[in-house]
């Protein structure tokens, strides 16, 4: 299922800057686009939401921009309720400076990209080992944080009824720096 809106308006703002003194006066034109898509296949489970806003600063106080936020994760079942590919993508923004006003300079774009394997495996009827491996990418558009990421989980457990289950969980992560001379890996 598709569901989405497109909007447009005029906004205005007194103190486009946020600014206690010397106050800028802005009027804006947006355009809001948002979608919500679903599919759920036997082998495809997919959800994509995004919320865009397109600001053009008539008076020219900041350079156009886009802003919004973007959350998505596909599932493919390779084996069907055994071995799934997971894709997950989220993007957004965030503040530079927290300590100073949100405004179009003090903002950047942050996008984070998972993908790798789910192993479901039943060990008779009431246990289970459930293993998951992710590569990931964090991509800050101005913030030296990029990093490349290695993850692994593993489960072992047991369903005690429909509704629950009881399990001994291990997690791991490793975090690789692009700039290194600002940030150590770790794991």
């Amino acid at each position: 299922s598709l569901t989405y809106g497109v909007d447009a308006g005029v906004a205005h703002s007194d103190n486009v800057t946020l600014v206690p003194t010397d106050k800028v006066g802005q009027t804006m034109a947006i355009a809001d686009v948002h979608f919500d898509y679903k599919q759920q296949t036997r082998r495809l489970d997919a959800d994509a939401k995004g919320n865009f806003s397109y600001l053009d600063y008539l008076q020219n106080a900041y350079g156009n921009q886009v802003i919004g936020r973007f959350d998505g994760t596909a599932r493919v079942a390779l084996i069907p309720e055994r071995l799934i590919w997971v894709v997950q993508d989220d993007f957004g923004q965030s503040a530079l400076d927290p300590f100073t006003p949100t405004t179009p300079v003090n903002l950047e774009n942050i996008n984070y990209l998972s993908t790798g394997p789910d192993l479901h495996l039943r060990l008779g009827p009431a246990n289970f080992v459930d293993l998951s491996a992710r590569y990931a990418r964090a991509q800050y558009e101005t913030s030296p944080f990029n990093s490349n990421r290695l993850q692994g989980s593993a489960a072992w457990g047991r369903q005690l009824s429909a509704q629950s289950t009881l399990s001994v969980n291990a997690d791991t992560e490793r975090v690789m720096f692009e700039n290194t001379a600002l940030n150590v890996d770790f794991d």
